[in-house]
């Protein structure tokens, strides 16, 4: 029965951003990449790419799935495959 309840959780990731300045994420497999401008966490639902300003990860922790950061945050984004390979080709011909 425990295992039944893990799968269920296994793909759901949670936000919660409080007042622009900090997030925190569950769900979280890993990070793809950051800077203080961007940071693109992968989660259980998909690639989530967070835009702002001076955008510090304060904690990541893969084994329990958590992400948090601090920062101005302007938006967040789950990116479909579609954009990923848009993306990829946009940077590799910059």
């Amino acid at each position: 029965m425990a295992e039944n309840k893990n799968n269920k959780l296994a793909g759901t990731s949670n936000l919660m951003l409080s007042s622009r300045k900090n997030l925190s994420i569950t769900g979280v497999k890993d990070v793809d990449r950051f800077d203080d401008k961007e940071i693109i966490a992968i989660t259980n639902q998909g690639k989530l790419k967070i835009n702002g300003a001076n955008l510090k990860i304060g904690k990541l922790s893969v084994e329990s799935g958590t992400l948090d950061l601090s920062g101005k945050i302007n938006s967040l984004c789950y990116m479909d495959s579609s954009e990923l390979t848009k993306n990829f080709f946009k940077n590799l011909f910059k």
